[in-house]
């Protein structure tokens, strides 16, 4: 900042500071240039650490320097400028509530865990987008952390799947990324292996990059692997604001899939401890009956079974009460090219008048997330039926929306599995399947 914008106090009318979280001390001359300060952050994520900088030496300093001032103690090295900004400025501070990265059954972890449910979750993925599930739990049975801080099992697990995805068609484009949740010796050992048995050129295709939590701040990526590392035998309770921080940044970096990759099992780890928190989403990402058996079993009133049924034995891919924003979407009509056309149904038992105004609210939030409504009167369907089940199958059409073939069931949110490496028959198999060297390849079950 120093050797690029002119020294000069309030030289901008406006200085917008983006992830505060991550800067420090060192980020004060860049607001001093100017006259209003806009300062983004989230102390949430992961902070600075006062490196190669003694607790005596900062409270010497702060001493000399700092004697008097009102917030002299947020003036340290380990404090961030959105830490600091939070206090200095405490009656001016605004959250942002709507997040647009990830699916929500993977923000609903950090969501519950360390935003107390205040995050409402704005992005349905179109159809092209959408993996399912969602959320994919791999056990290694006897994955063992060793003295270097390594998992070998873990990471030959993740190598692997790394390696189907690479060869998946239905997978081509996905960006990839690993997290380790126990230090960056694993995600070193990862990155090693993958860039050994993967092609370069396409591996930078597909962003892909391993670290811990900090080296992901900031980035997404549409499928994440997080190592967990620790062994039945060789592991602590893990809790406290850093590693909050931590597990909240690698358990909110993925857009469409977080892959859980772990050698312990629920019981095996403290109550007290972050990684039974992340073991207990998986085991129940959403609450409420989010896996019903049917679609039909959904919908809330019977105006709502009409519409479904009158769309479903037309073959429209539809889906009743569709999370959005901290709402629900009665019924979502998907098509080919990721087209799609919400369906909001008043007047039933569920929406009286005095739900409009909030109903409309809603509506606003999710056009700004770009959704496409059609809203319908319970009495309206009631006295005119055939002329507006017409008028909606005519904006379906005009939308280039057509029947793609109903589903009944909900797609399952959670995949559970066990991984073991295949025996050496079945490797030498499927290295002369991918065209590859056989001392190369370890597969997944």
């Amino acid at each position: 900042v120093s050797e690029t914008l002119p020294a000069a106090l309030g030289a901008f009318d406006l200085v917008i500071v983006d992830e505060a979280s991550q800067s420090d001390l060192w980020a004060l001359p860049a607001i001093l240039r100017g006259k209003q300060i806009l300062v983004v952050g989230d102390d949430k994520q992961v902070s600075p650490e006062a490196a190669f900088v003694s607790s005596a030496k900062i409270g010497d300093l702060r001493r000399r320097f700092l004697a008097g001032q009102p917030f002299e103690a947020v003036l340290t090295a380990d404090m961030s400028l959105y830490d600091i900004a939070s206090t200095v400025f405490a009656a001016s501070k605004v959250m942002l509530r709507e997040h647009f990265r990830c699916v929500q059954p993977i923000i609903a972890y950090s969501n519950r865990v360390f935003y107390k449910d205040f995050i409402q979750p704005v992005r349905v993925p179109r159809a092209s987008e959408r993996l399912d599930p969602p959320l994919v739990d791999i056990y290694v049975p006897g994955g063992h952390r060793s003295a270097k801080g390594h998992n070998p099992s873990e990471a030959d697990c993740i190598v692997a799947e790394i390696e189907a995805i690479l060869r998946d068609p239905k997978m081509a484009g996905r960006t990839l990324g690993v997290v380790s949740l126990l230090g960056p010796e694993q995600a070193q050992l990862i990155d090693r292996q993958v860039r050994a048995r993967c092609d370069a050129v396409e591996l930078a295709r597909r962003q892909f990059a391993c670290g811990d939590a900090r080296i992901f701040q900031g980035s997404e990526r549409d499928i994440i692997f997080l190592s967990m590392v620790a062994d039945r035998d060789n592991h602590h309770a893990l809790s406290g604001a850093m590693y909050d921080q931590r597990f909240n940044v690698a358990a909110s970096r993925a857009r469409d899939r977080m892959v859980l990759v772990r050698s312990v099992r629920l019981e095996e780890l403290s109550q007290l401890d972050l990684r039974r928190t992340l073991l207990e989403h998986f085991a129940r990402p959403l609450d409420g009956n989010e896996e019903s058996t049917s679609l039909a079993a959904l919908c809330e009133s019977g105006f709502e079974r009409d519409v479904y049924g009158e769309l479903f034995a037309r073959g429209y891919r539809v889906v009743p009460q569709v999370p959005a924003a901290g709402y629900r979407i009665d019924m979502v009509v998907e098509g080919a090219d990721d087209r799609r056309l919400a369906i909001e149904l008043d007047g039933d038992e569920f929406h009286g008048p005095d739900r409009w105004q909030a109903d409309m609210a809603r509506q606003r939030v999710l056009e700004r997330a770009g959704w496409t409504f059609w809203r319908c009167f319970a009495s309206t369907w009631s006295l005119r039926r055939e002329a507006v089940l017409a008028e909606l199958l005519a904006l379906l059409e005009k939308m280039g929306i057509a029947p793609l073939g109903a589903i009944g069931r909900v797609p399952s949110l959670v995949e559970y599995r066990e991984w073991e490496r295949l025996p050496a028959a079945a490797t030498d198999t499927a290295v002369r399947e991918a065209g590859r060297q056989p001392q190369q390849v370890e597969a997944a079950s």
